[in-house]
């Protein structure tokens, strides 16, 4: 049984209406997301199949992320981002190691708890990509992605708390029930923020604990959140900073 850390002392008070950066509006997942969410096997963004041989357009981006670590090498965000790319290109060994240094620099190098969650899951959903054989290795990143959602300042509807929980009592069956319940929610019900990746990543590992062979169930949920926070906090069409991020 993999148990989850600090997952509770979620507060069910009504969500504040702040401006706060952590504090997604219900725009905050595009209609991009809610197509890739539909689809079996979704990617973090939208792109064209490249043929072998050609040139893709994410050598262009991935050539401007590591041109910016050129004098921003200890930059978390601009790793994140260059993992985002890679990963989306299918170079998973490489996006690996982005998503590597940017969950290590981690919240010391200013990235937010979503932005430490996207770092953690795409790690864990690179490794699956490179072997399902990884998965003792990748469990642990998306348990450390879970935590860091579940730290962000976001108020959870009751079903997300109460889903949390008893996932780390291990009641894996009532866990799973009480998430997909609320992945059923939207805005209008409170699911805002990172709660929908929240909800989809925990989704995973509870499916996970309960029936290790149901890896690919599991997976499609790890991508789901995967792609919820590629959207939200990197999407490809940002461009290089010009300072310290």
């Amino acid at each position: 049984m993999f148990a989850l850390p600090n997952l509770f002392g979620r507060n069910r008070s009504p969500r504040p209406q702040t401006g706060g950066a952590e504090t997604a509006s219900p725009e905050a997942f595009p209609a991009e997301a809610r197509e890739l969410l539909t689809a079996a096997r979704p990617r973090p963004v939208a792109s064209q199949p490249v043929e072998a041989g050609e040139s893709s357009p994410l050598d262009a981006v991935i050539a401007k992320w590591r041109e910016a670590l050129g004098t921003q090498p200890n930059s978390g965000r601009i790793h994140l981002r260059l993992g985002v790319a890679l990963y989306e290109k299918g170079e998973y060994e490489e996006a690996l190691i982005a998503f590597r240094k940017a969950a290590r620099l981690g919240q010391e190098a200013g990235l937010s708890g979503a932005d430490c969650g996207l770092a953690h899951c795409g790690l864990g959903c690179a490794l699956l990509q490179q072997s399902r054989g990884y998965l003792e290795i990748a469990l642990p990143e998306f348990r450390k992605a879970v935590h860091a959602l579940n730290t962000t300042p976001d108020f959870a509807p009751p079903s997300l708390t109460q889903g949390l929980a008893l996932y780390a009592q291990g009641q894996h069956e009532e866990a799973i029930a009480a998430l997909r319940q609320t992945l059923c929610l939207g805005p209008e019900d409170g699911l805002l923020g990172t709660d929908p990746a929240l909800a989809h990543c925990a989704l995973g590992c509870a499916l996970i604990a309960q029936d290790k062979d149901d890896l690919e169930s599991a997976f499609v949920e790890f991508q789901r959140a995967f792609c919820l926070l590629c959207l939200a906090r990197a999407p490809l069409v940002d461009k290089p900073p010009q300072s310290n991020l």
